[in-house]
């Protein structure tokens, strides 16, 4: 994503670069794993 920051940001009308969207998307696999350890079962 970042290697194209300029291109991405071109075509999301200069609202978001690469670079964001690279801290997006890290964000967001973090919040997965947090969910699924929030909800694992401790009883085993």
């Amino acid at each position: 994503m970042e290697y194209y920051d300029n291109e991405v940001y071109d075509l999301l009308g200069h609202s978001f670069s690469g670079h964001i969207l690279k801290h997006i998307t890290a964000a967001s696999g973090a919040f997965v794993v947090l969910r699924m350890l929030l909800s694992r079962d401790d009883r085993a």
